[in-house]
């Protein structure tokens, strides 16, 4: 038995589930770290030092991810042949441009990220004041690559109640901020579309895995196979199609003992034929098509 409306949209080529695979590449403001900005958190990555001290020690990780984990990750990303999303704070854009030039022109997708790791987009109590912040990131992400970026995720998914109109105004075709659905769809504000490209990560993601949970990155891939392994499952006896992301964070699974979890991810996707890998900017431009089509008969 079949429960609600059937899903509006397909995916191409007969595929079954989606997979978009992302990778982080995050920097916060000069002289703050996560620990200053997520107090009592407890991670392995944050400092309990109380300010205005330095943590050169979470620094120095946290710079990992620049210096040597995004290349580890995009090595795996270019020898398995796929493409994926690279959410890019704006500094850190800014810090390494050489290499983010390196992974547009090799076809991957960069997502916009706020300016800052620890500028999120629910700090931001004045709309203008954001959509200011949005401008930066947008302006660092041309500058370097060539192109305007069409998606957007606040830090941690935490929009602020203008997030979602400031990133239409601003000329955005997707944003990944939201939790609500399992599969995208289109929010329209002012008559206009936006494509929420559902926010799941509290899954299938390295950070809570690792820091919060504290387990190790074989329970990363376990959930994922399982995940798939369902929405297969699912779209065989429904008809629906599925989405399960994977993501992972330069200064965490960038390192060798997380890494091998992210190649086995993409692996283990890619022995299933009805499996389309792909970057939410592709899946977002997919089924904004299809709402666009439909509109239009409807009319």
């Amino acid at each position: 038995m079949i429960f609600g409306e059937p899903y509006p949209y397909s995916l191409p080529n007969g595929a079954k589930v989606a997979l978009v695979s992302s990778i982080a590449l995050e920097m916060w403001s000069q002289g703050s770290t996560p620990g200053k900005n997520m107090p009592g958190s407890g991670s392995i990555i944050s400092s309990d030092m109380t300010l205005p001290t330095r943590d050169i020690r979470v620094e120095k990780m946290i710079e990992f991810g620049a210096k040597v984990g995004i290349k580890r990750l995009l090595e795996i990303v270019d020898r398995e042949g796929i493409t994926c999303t690279l959410i890019a704070n704006g500094r850190a854009i800014e810090e390494n441009p050489e290499i983010v030039r390196e992974i547009h022109a090799r076809g991957n997708e960069i997502c916009g990220h706020s300016y800052a790791q620890d500028a999120s987009s629910y700090d931001f109590t004045d709309a203008e004041a954001e959509r200011a912040n949005i401008r930066k990131t947008v302006d660092v992400i041309e500058k370097v690559t060539g192109e305007r970026p069409i998606g957007w995720e606040s830090p941690r998914g935490t929009p602020s109640e203008n997030t979602m109109r400031l990133l239409i105004e601003e000329g955005f075709t997707w944003c990944g901020d939201y939790a609500d659905d399992e599969l995208p769809y289109v929010l329209e504000i002012g008559g206009k579309p936006l494509v929420i490209v559902p926010y799941s990560g509290l899954a299938v993601n390295d950070y809570p895995v690792t820091i919060n949970q504290r387990n190790t990155p074989r329970i990363y891939f376990e959930e994922f196979s399982k995940t798939l392994d369902l929405l297969l499952e699912e779209a065989a006896l429904t008809g629906r199609p599925g989405l399960v992301r994977a993501a992972t964070h330069a200064h965490l699974y960038g390192r060798s003992w997380g890494r091998w979890a992210f190649r086995d991810v993409i692996r283990y996707a890619k022995r299933h034929s009805d499996v389309w890998i792909t970057t939410r900017g592709e899946l977002a431009k997919h089924i904004l098509a299809q709402y666009q089509e439909q509109n239009s008969k409807g009319n």
